[in-house]
């Protein structure tokens, strides 16, 4: 038998922390209702965006080349279709910059 430790809430931690950044992202891998919990998340942790896809279906997921999903924030959803994933990142990295959020990013060299 062994003890179970729970893992501390990276993002709540740092959506809610004194030194928030300006744009928190969260991803939702989900089972099932994937809208429903995904917006659950989004607005419980307090992040701008959610990142959601649903596992365990064919082609998408763990294990798969191709995934579908949505992209949440507090007033939109867009949904993604069955994409490769390095097509879904693009399809991300769109939205946020389309949607201002890119804006709110430091990268540094």
């Amino acid at each position: 038998s062994f003890d179970l430790i729970k893992n501390p809430d990276i993002l709540s931690y740092v959506a809610n922390c004194e030194a928030r950044p300006r744009c928190v992202i969260g991803f939702a891998a989900q089972t099932h209702d994937t809208i429903l919990y995904a917006r659950e998340k989004l607005f419980s942790k307090k992040v701008d965006v959610i990142i959601a896809n649903q596992v365990g279906t064919k082609n998408t997921g763990f294990g798969h080349d191709t995934n579908s999903g949505y992209i949440l924030t507090r007033d939109s959803q867009l949904e993604l279709p069955l994409i490769t994933k390095y097509e879904m990142a693009n399809e991300i990295w769109s939205f946020l910059i389309k949607s201002g959020y890119t804006s709110h990013f430091s990268i540094f060299n």
